[in-house]
This record gives C-alpha cells, structure tokens and sequence, in this order.
C-alpha cells in the first residue's frame, strides 16, 4: 500500500498527502484562512502562486488547502428534540448539495433562519456564533451565510409566499403514489413545469431569468463535502460493537478488540489496526442490532450453546437463513 505523503510548511507544520488537512495544521490554519484561501481561487481566481505570496504558505500547502476538507467533525451538543434534531446536520447537508447539483453551481450568499445547526448562539444585532461544523461547510462551498433577525418572517417573505404556492398548487388534492421515489419524481416534474412560468408584470420565464443569472454562480467542488463520524470502541461478547445507540457485528473473534468506528448518513464501517472488519447499512433508532451471519460462523463451531443463551441471537435466529439453521443442527449433533 502506497504510503501518503507528508507536506512540511515553513512554519514546521505537516499537510498529509491523503486525507484532510491534520489538526496540527488546522491550529496554524484557521477557519478563517481556510475560507479565504479558498475564496481567492475559487470565487476570486487568484494563482496559487499568488494566494501564497499573500498568506505565506507554501504552495504545497495551498494545494492541500484546495482540495481537502477542513479536518475533524463536530457533533452538536444541544439536542432538544428527542428524535428528529440529531440528524438535521445531515439532513441540511443533504439538501444544500442537491441543490447546488440541481442548479450546477453555488449561490454566492445564502439566506438561513437561525437555525441551531448553523447558529450556536444569536448575538445582539447581526452577530452569530456559528456551529463548528456549518462553518466548515460554508468555507469548503465558499458562500456567505446571511441570517435573518430573530422574529423577523418579512426578511424570507418570497420563501413562505413560494411555500404557500407549492402546498396549494402540488399538494391539493394530495397527491397519490406508489411509493416515495414515485412521489418525489412526480413532484420534481411539477416544479420543473414552473420554469415556464411567466410571474406577473415580468416579460420572462422563470427559466430565463435563472440562465442569466446561472454566470453568478460559484463552481462546485470538485469531491462533495462529506459528513463522517469518526469515534472508537469495543468489541463486546457479542461480537458487536455499541455505535450511536445501536450495535453493528464484526468477526467473532475480535470479541474484546478495540476498533475505529467511521459512520456516515447511510453506512458504518469498523476497522481494527487499519483492517477493515465489517461494513453495516446505518439503522436509525435504539438497541437495534445489524448482524452479518459471516460474522459468527466460527462462533457456531466453537460454540453452538450460545445461541440458547444469548438473547439477541436468538431473537436474531428467527430470521436467519436456514443454511444457517442446518448449519447449527450439525454442531449441536456433534
């Protein structure tokens, strides 16, 4: 496996070659500097060459700059719904690419409420305190956020008058599909049919008014921000490893191990010693166990009593394959 390299700055700090940017750089680079680098060759087309006579980094640095995320990922601490907020990070995360895919490119500035997965606290007048990990987001896009005043509906009125339009034009009669993909096509078909539209008193489309100003448009990157949790943990007796709440198996015989756990919005990989283990569809919820049979063959031929014993094997044995099924029987005989 080829080795990443590792970039030194003049100031004795290291890039790495794979990967983001390390933390020990992230403490001479701060967000701010990110940003700016960032916006300087993306937004305002300055040279390498240039943003590095300006900043002081070498270029080896910059290019790391360019292409890489900013290192590490913040959780929120405040959670005060119970269920859905915990994902909103991921969810506005999920939005704001499609978006910027749909339209191929990234509006300049971009209108939020104070929303606490953007703003950690609302200060007096336009000041805001922003979460971690929005800024990182908004300095990797390079867009400005804008926030509204606090009580203040008039500032986004075209956004709940285009609300109040969707509902009464696209959802009245509600509408009836087979399934949600169905559904959402249906409903992308509805919006895109308002590009014809003409608003009144205006002499264009809404498609024509958006190609002239699609040339405002900031470039996407070149790789999509990506949401990754990294944290560690412990292999228990039942081969599974405890991951937000849940519990994703691995081989039994690493029962006791520690392990690097990476979860992103839709999968879970666990490794141990740069090997990975297992690689889980990420569930949603509490206690509820991911297990890949693979995973406990060996368990069946050591020990063909532990699935009388442990609970959730056999809950999970109500439901697996009847190989398996013979499998065991085969042991126990023995």
């Amino acid at each position: 496996m080829e080795k990443c390299p590792t970039l030194t700055m003049a100031s004795g700090g290291t890039v790495s070659g794979c990967g983001k940017v390390k933390p020990e750089v992230e403490r001479m680079i701060r967000m701010e500097q990110y940003s700016f680098i960032r916006t300087a060759h993306r937004v305002y087309g300055k040279s390498i060459r240039q943003i590095s006579r300006e900043t002081g980094h070498s270029r080896k640095t910059i290019k790391k700059i360019l292409c890489q995320e900013p290192y590490g990922y913040s959780c929120r601490q405040r959670q005060p719904y119970p269920v859905l907020e915990r994902y909103l990070p991921v969810i506005d995360s999920w939005l704001e690419e499609d978006k910027s895919r749909f339209f191929n490119g990234i509006f300049p500035t971009l209108v939020y409420d104070n929303l606490t997965t953007a703003v950690r606290q609302v200060m007096r007048g336009k000041g805001r305190v922003e979460q971690e990990g929005f800024t990182k987001f908004h300095a990797y896009y390079n867009f400005t956020p804008r926030f509204c005043n606090p009580a203040a509906a008039h500032e986004k009125g075209g956004i709940e008058g285009l609300v109040g339009y969707v509902k009464r034009n696209y959802f009245v009669p509600v509408p009836e599909a087979d399934n949600f993909e169905a559904l959402n096509q249906q409903l992308l078909a509805e919006c895109l049919a308002y590009g014809d539209h003409r608003l009144h008193g205006r002499e264009k489309t809404v498609n024509e008014f958006f190609q002239e100003e699609r040339a405002g448009l900031l470039p996407l990157p070149a790789m999509p921000f990506t949401v990754t949790q990294i944290s560690s943990g412990k292999v228990d007796p039942y081969a599974t490893v405890r991951v937000d709440k849940n519990r994703y198996s691995v081989p039994s015989r690493y029962v006791g191990f520690k392990v690097q756990v990476q979860m992103d919005v839709d999968g879970v990989e666990l490794f141990h010693a740069g090997k990975r283990l297992a690689t889980h569809p990420r569930v949603f919820g509490n206690n509820k166990w991911q297990l890949n049979p693979d995973h406990y063959l060996e368990l069946i031929q050591q020990r063909p009593g532990a699935f009388q014993e442990a609970r959730p094997l056999r809950q999970w044995r109500q439901n697996w394959p009847p190989a398996l099924e013979r499998l065991l029987d085969r042991f126990q005989e023995r």
